[in-house]
């Protein structure tokens, strides 16, 4: 969905996903160590990547973020809000990626996360954030744990072990260090 919603820390910033950023996010997605975190792990053709853009420009309630490393002054990744509730005080945090090598590894994940939750409940006035990761994704775990997020259960999926997370309103503590 067309959005204007953005936020800037010292480190990152987040602001709606252009087409222009599409194809350099399909080529991080595509990549090995990255495309087996996501539950449709195949090869995204440059066709189907634009296909998406354009389904997701039509829904309502999904909300995709380029995020900007302000030091390293160039996109490094994405992350999105979507599924909301139809109450619309929940939605799901997901489509969370650090594609840029050079970005990986210096905390631009947590202050990413961090960001987009502020956005979530300061602006979006939602009162959960849920999610689901793959629950062998130590990196990510270790991210949506530090960020304030609760496990809430694990199960099965076809390929793997899905771990469930939940943070509320009053959960979140926003840092943006």
């Amino acid at each position: 969905m067309e959005h204007s919603y953005s936020i800037k820390t010292d480190s990152v910033s987040l602001f709606p996903l252009k087409r222009e950023d599409i194809q350099i996010v399909r080529n991080w997605r595509n990549s090995d160590n990255i495309r087996f975190c996501f539950v449709n792990s195949g090869i995204i053709s440059a066709e189907q990547q634009e296909q998406w853009y354009v389904s997701y420009l039509n829904k309502a309630k999904d909300f995709t973020f380029s995020i900007f490393a302000n030091q390293l002054n160039k996109i490094i990744g994405m992350c999105a809000l979507y599924n909301f509730s139809d109450d619309n005080l929940t939605a799901e945090f997901g489509r969370f990626m650090i594609g840029d090598p050079d970005a990986r590894g210096k905390g631009i994940g947590v202050e990413a996360l961090n960001a987009a939750l502020k956005i979530s409940f300061d602006i979006l006035k939602l009162e959960k954030v849920v999610l689901e990761v793959y629950s062998d994704n130590l990196p990510a775990l270790k991210t949506y744990l530090k960020c304030g997020f609760r496990i809430v259960e694990t199960y099965m999926s076809e390929r793997a072990e899905l771990t469930r997370m939940i943070i509320s309103k009053e959960e979140f503590v926003y840092n943006d260090k």
